[in-house]
Parts: C-alpha cells; sequence; structure tokens
C-alpha cells in the first residue's frame, strides 16, 4: 500500500511538468480573446535576454484578400541562451477571432481558434524552433492581428526558469479585389 501511494503521488507532482510540453489549452496567445494570458499564467522564472520571436506570412505587400490560404511562420530564436525546448501559442483576431485555422507539422489546433506547438514540435535545433500553419481570411477586416506567445524552456520538466516573449504582426486588407470592375482601357 505504501509502494502505491508514494507512486501516487510522484505523479500528481510530476503531471504538471508535463501538462502543456504538448501545448496548453487555448487562451494563452496574449490576445485580447485570451484576456492577454501569456505562458507566463503557469511558467516563470527567467527573463529575456537574448531570444527573440519573429512572426512571418507570405501575405503579399498589397495586402490579404478575402477567402484565401496564407502560410504564418512563427520562429523562436534562442539567441544562443540555453533553451532545449520552445514553444508557442498563436490566434488571429480583431474584435473576436478572425478567418480558420489549419495546423502545421509540430503544431495542433485547440479550441478552435488557437494554435499551439506539440510535444513532437517543441525541440529547439540550431538555436531555433519554428511552426507553420495555415490562415484562411475568411473576411477579416483590415487591420486584424496575429498574437503570438512564446515559451523559451530551460527543460527541467518544471514550470520555473523557463522565459516568455509575446509578438503580434499587424495585416493590412488589399484594397485592390478581384470584383472590382475593370476600366476600359484605350487609344484615343
Amino acid at each position: 500500500m505504501k509502494h502505491f501511494v508514494f507512486a501516487l503521488a510522484a505523479v500528481a507532482v510530476a503531471l504538471p511538468a508535463f501538462t502543456n510540453a504538448n501545448g496548453p489549452g487555448g487562451g494563452k496567445s496574449g490576445s485580447p480573446a485570451s484576456g492577454s494570458q501569456t505562458c507566463a499564467s503557469c511558467h516563470s522564472g527567467a527573463s529575456i535576454s537574448t531570444q527573440t520571436v519573429a512572426i512571418t506570412t507570405d501575405i503579399p505587400s498589397t495586402g490579404f484578400v478575402p477567402n484565401t490560404n496564407y502560410l504564418i511562420t512563427v520562429t523562436n530564436a534562442t539567441g544562443g541562451a540555453s533553451n532545449p525546448r520552445s514553444g508557442f501559442q498563436a490566434s488571429v483576431e480583431s474584435a473576436g477571432h478572425q478567418g480558420s485555422l489549419t495546423a502545421g507539422t509540430g503544431s495542433k489546433i485547440v479550441n478552435s481558434n488557437f494554435v499551439t506547438h506539440t510535444m513532437s514540435g517543441n525541440s529547439v535545433s540550431n538555436g531555433q524552433a519554428a511552426w507553420t500553419f495555415t490562415w484562411n481570411s475568411g473576411n477579416a477586416p483590415d487591420g486584424t492581428t496575429i498574437y503570438v506567445a512564446s515559451l523559451f524552456a530551460n527543460g527541467n520538466n518544471n514550470d520555473n526558469g523557463d522565459a516568455t516573449q509575446t509578438a503580434t504582426l499587424t495585416l493590412n486588407r488589399s484594397t485592390i479585389g478581384l470584383d472590382e470592375p475593370q476600366l476600359p482601357v484605350g487609344i484615343a
């Protein structure tokens, strides 16, 4: 009986350390729909020193158009800091969630509107971790924003000694539409 109680206690103590290795539940992207909560809601300890978060997209410089798929990439760079694990959560919002998300390799969708890392996608290689996922713009308005909260974990399987960084990227909606009337071109 003592061994059973000890084993149960060991599992209970270890469980919090492994619960988010596969990504947190929705609502940790630092966005308004997240109540501004980030990974720091659970993780604490280190402060950001050399770590950076970059958000890039394949949206043209003219802006996104409605109901179109775009790739979004989140890259966490350790900048030489010793962070063997890294994770993220992202959402795309403007007065609520906009469009729809499709997970890519090493990520998954949670609560329908957030994309986060998976356990197989939280390793750092050559000083960085990156995830690419798809956003369908739906009927998103101009000024829609990508919100990202990233975690740089020290790998001790606890929620301490980890650093959190946030980033945003505001997206412009194209003013050039496919359904705009074409002006006649002629020589006078």
